[in-house]
């Protein structure tokens, strides 16, 4: 690592010595990172022991250089001369006389042309020294980087960075700071004597040195060269082990915490140069930015596996994806494997659409999951089922729901969960089935009991059947129709939602489907007197979609604005064909990809609060004004709209009447490409 100073140097300071009026001349090498001067040569076999500290004592003056000065002995003259190499000073020629004012600037002058040549030869020097230790701390980072454990690097500094006089080396690192007692622990070591790893393992109590740690922690460094200052090395004799003649320690340490120290040592007399400890300082700077990493490493790797493990513990599939334009993988759980037959892989950074390739949904419900999943704004939440057929030969039904994922208000992802309802599914079926069977057996009386009313209503249309027998009859009758009604209700409610319930989807004329279904509420709306305004294009396109299950949808919405609006008032329905994102409604809580239908009916009456919005579409359901105003009705219409709308990939919804907007509010959109 070191390079030899050129012989050339030392004929120089001879030449001078004779050309001047010098007793001594000296050159130091000077270190501005670390403050520290180096004797390179000098013509004086023995210097005076305070010369060193008497230069520290001027470089302050640096700016003012070359410097005249007196005093008294042997510096009763002395010139200072700074020799700078890439416009820094990283030299200092010295010249001293006992003889008071024997050195004048006429003598600065004089000493220009050998000045030239030390500048020459340290230029050199310094360009040597850089190469050869740039080149030693590339290769010590790169051996460093590809094995970063403690004992690696040790064995890489002594292999790249080490000259011969090195004896020893050790890494040491600060246990954890909210220990009662703190200390640090040996991680690394080699000695020329003992080889690797002794006294790795071993933990010195900081508490036990106190002055020694507390120095390092302010000054970051501590060199020693002189016997009574050697003591220091104590707390690491049992790695050294061996007679120490010189040591440096350099703290490793972040902005937030000390991480660990670096002990270098030597087994003859040397004092490290400056260059030599810069250098040392650079690699503990690198160390302290790999142990960060490696620590940061294990800290993440430590999260990730805790994620890992909270995620695999969750009883639906999982999988996050980056929000890029492919929705790259960034975590899938084993129960996604599980649940999809997909033998587990390595799934990162793949597409998502890729990844469902690897399992068993059928190409075709691939594609569709694909075009409705590019449907979904970043912000929006969306939700569906899945039909697959597992290895064994079963039907298997999954229900997946996905929604975006923030940090600090910026969306990092979107997040899929699927969950296997087949269990639900074959319940409901059960359900669905028992509800038939009862309903098949109450209808056929109550066939009966409205054919008979029907029969007595007929056969005695004159004034044969006393008042009172009419009215009970047509009570009996309107009960009858009411149940079969509700009979008919629970049934599709309950075929929709084990899906036996298929749609018939074909071209259809909106505008004549939309007219048909109003035109069929006209004696309902004459008895209360109500109006129907209708917006709705011209020359619509053809959609595709099941008519009747629309319509059903449509009369469902319709009946129950002419029931919860009071009689001479009009009920609004606007139809539109939304053929781009910005002409679908603000408020849909689902995203879906244009072109769509777009219905809105609007009525009079009281309106819904917010917790009804949030209830309205469950079975049952009746608002407190349905009940105070006996409003007929079982609460299944809208449920079974919103079952038939979801078959179609749509979504329905009704919005909380406002002093702004007043009245019942309900909205449904459906695909129709």
């Amino acid at each position: 690592m070191r390079v030899s100073l050129d012989n050339r140097l030392q004929f120089i300071l001879r030449v001078i010595l004779q050309q001047a009026p010098v007793d001594f001349v000296c050159v130091y090498g000077y270190s501005h990172d670390v403050d520290q001067l180096d004797l390179y040569a000098t013509t004086q076999p023995e210097l005076p022991v305070e010369l060193s500290n008497w230069l520290h004592d001027h470089l302050d003056a640096l700016e003012q250089f070359p410097l005249i000065l007196s005093g008294n002995g042997w510096c009763s003259s002395a010139l200072l001369y700074p020799v700078g190499v890439f416009d820094r000073t990283v030299c200092l020629l010295a010249l001293f006389s006992e003889q008071p004012g024997a050195l004048t600037s006429q003598h600065i002058d004089m000493l220009q042309d050998p000045v030239e040549l030390i500048h020459a030869i340290l230029e050199n020097r310094y360009l040597a020294e850089r190469l050869i230790t740039t080149e030693a701390i590339a290769n010590t980072a790169q051996a460093i980087a590809s094995n970063p454990s403690p004992q690696n690097i040790v064995n890489v500094l002594r292999d790249y960075l080490f000259d011969t006089h090195i004896a020893s080396c050790l890494i040491g690192f600060f246990g954890p700071v909210d220990q009662e007692h703190e200390y640090l622990e040996i991680a690394a070591s080699w000695s020329r004597y003992q080889g690797s790893g002794l006294g790795v393992g071993q933990r010195i109590s900081l508490a036990d040195y106190p002055m020694l740690f507390n120095e390092l922690n302010e000054t970051h460094m501590l060199v020693r060269y002189d016997s009574q200052h050697l003591t220091a090395i104590e707390p690491f004799r049992l790695a050294v082990n061996h007679d120490v003649q010189a040591f440096a320690v350099l703290l490793l340490r972040s902005e937030a915490r000390n991480l660990g120290v670096i002990v270098i040592t030597t087994d003859q007399h040397h004092e490290f140069s400056a260059h030599e400890i810069r250098t040392y300082q650079i690699v503990s700077e690198f160390l302290t930015i790999s142990t960060l990493a490696a620590a940061l490493k294990q800290q993440a790797d430590f999260v990730q596996q805790g994620r890992a493990a909270l995620l695999d513990a969750v009883t639906d599939g999982v999988v996050m994806v980056l929000p890029d334009p492919t929705c790259s993988v960034l975590t899938v759980n084993s129960r996604f494997f599980d649940l999809f037959d997909v033998e587990p892989r390595a799934l990162h950074g793949i597409s998502f659409w890729e990844l469902l390739t690897y399992t068993r949904i059928p190409p075709s419900q691939q594609r569709d999951l694909i075009e409705i999943w590019q449907a979904v704004q970043p912000n929006s939440i969306a939700s569906g089922e899945i039909r697959l057929t597992n290895t064994a030969g079963q039907s298997v039904e999954i229900q997946w729901y996905t929604a975006p994922v923030y940090k600090d208000g910026v969306i990092i992802g979107r997040i899929y969960t699927f969950h296997n309802i087949t269990p639900e599914r074959t319940a409901e079926r059960l359900r669905s089935e028992l509800l038939s069977r009862i309903s098949h057996e109450l209808r056929t009386p109550l066939t009966s009991i409205r054919g008979f009313a029907e029969f007595i209503l007929e056969a005695h249309d004159g004034d044969e059947l006393p008042p009172l027998a009419r009215e009970y009859t047509e009570i009996i009758h309107k009960s009858a129709l009411h149940l079969n009604k509700v009979f008919t209700d629970i049934i599709d409610l309950s075929r929709a939602n084990v899906g036996e319930v298929s749609l018939y989807i074909t071209p259809t004329d909106v505008t004549r489907l939309i007219k048909d279904t109003i035109s069929r509420l006209n004696p309902q709306l004459k008895e209360k007197q109500q109006q129907i305004k209708l917006t709705m294009p011209e020359n619509l396109p053809l959609m595709m979609l099941d008519a009747d299950r629309i319509g059903q949808v449509l009369s469902n919405l319709l009946t129950n604005a002419i029931k919860y609006s009071p009689p001479q008032k009009h009920i609004f329905v606007d139809v539109t064909y939304a053929q781009n994102t910005t002409q679908l409604p603000a408020s849909m809580p689902l995203a879906l990809r244009p072109p769509c239908l777009v219905v809105r009916v609007v009525d009079q009456g009281e309106g819904l609060t917010p917790d009804d919005v949030e209830k309205i579409f469950l079975p049952f359901y009746r608002t407190n004004a349905a009940r105070r105003d006996q409003v007929e009705g079982a609460g299944l219409g809208l449920a079974i709209a919103h079952t038939l709308i979801q078959l179609h990939q749509g979504c329905i919804w009704a919005e909380p009447a406002t002093k702004h907007t007043p009245g019942g509010r309900f909205f449904f959109v459906v695909p129709v490409n």
